[in-house]
């Protein structure tokens, strides 16, 4: 845990995916990162994407259900409730390297 100015980082970490014929079409397993025992209801996940990529995020409702479908570009951040479940996809093409911080 760090904090940094009034923000609390609970955790960094880095993802690199390269293509994987056998997951290609596929997403991985719905998860959320707000159920370490530090987080809370005011977790906040942001993903930052390193590189454009065509495997993109999905994000859910609590059924299960894809509510938003991310790909991921260059440069951009997406911030959303640490509670929400999300997955990664493999890319088809070249590879996919996120940034994932969880703050509050």
């Amino acid at each position: 845990v760090t904090h940094f100015g009034g923000i609390t980082i609970y955790s960094v970490y880095a993802n690199l995916m390269l293509p994987n014929p056998a997951l290609i079409g596929c997403y991985g397993v719905p998860h959320s990162d707000g159920k370490h025992p530090h987080f809370n209801d005011e977790c906040i996940t942001a993903l930052y994407y390193v590189n454009d990529a065509d495997g993109d995020t999905y994000l859910f409702d609590k059924q299960g259900n894809i509510t938003q479908q991310i790909t991921p570009k260059k440069n951009r951040v997406v911030l959303f409730d640490g509670l929400t479940p999300h997955a990664s996809s493999s890319p088809k093409n070249g590879s996919r390297c996120v940034i994932n911080f969880n703050l509050r």
